[in-house]
C-alpha cells in the first residue's frame, strides 16, 4: 500500500474501531488492513492504536494524528469530486455519417438520444447526400 491509502487505512479503523470494519469500508481484507495500519505505526514511528483480540482504540498520539489525518482524507475527497467536476458529463454535437439505408433507424436513435440524460437538447438530423 502506498503512504495514502495507508492514511486512508488507518483513518477508517480509527472511525470504526474495528479492522474488520475499515476493510468492509475499503474492500480490503481485515489482515491487510491491519498490516498496513503496522507499517504506518512504523514509517510515523509511533504506536497509534491499543490492541485487543475484540478492539482497538487510539492512543493519545493516534487521537492527534486522527484528527489531522480526517481533514487530509476529507481535502482529498474533495479534490476528486472537483477533479471529476471538471471532467463533467459528455458535451457537445456528435456527428454519425451512415449510409441511406441505415435512415430507417433515425427514430430509434431520436428516441436514444432524448432518453439519455446528458443530452436532453439532443437533436438528429437526416441528410441525404448526392454520390455523383
Amino acid at each position: 500500500m502506498t503512504g495514502l491509502q495507508a492514511l486512508a487505512a488507518f483513518t477508517e479503523t480509527a472511525r470504526s474501531g474495528s479492522f474488520a470494519a475499515a476493510a468492509r469500508a475499503l474492500g480490503l481484507s481485515p489482515s491487510a488492513v491491519a498490516k498496513s495500519v503496522q507499517r504506518f505505526e512504523q514509517d510515523v514511528g509511533l504506536r497509534l492504536f491499543h490492541r485487543t483480540t475484540r478492539q482497538v482504540s487510539l492512543t493519545a498520539d493516534g487521537h492527534e494524528l486522527f484528527a489531522r489525518s480526517e481533514r487530509i482524507i476529507e481535502e482529498i475527497d474533495a479534490l476528486r469530486a472537483q477533479a471529476e467536476g471538471v471532467r463533467g458529463e459528455p458535451a457537445g454535437r456528435l456527428r454519425l455519417d451512415v449510409p441511406s439505408t441505415l435512415g430507417r433507424l433515425v427514430p430509434v436513435w431520436k428516441n436514444q438520444a432524448s432518453s439519455t440524460p446528458f443530452a436532453p437538447a439532443a437533436s438528429i438530423k437526416r441528410r441525404c447526400a448526392s454520390t455523383a
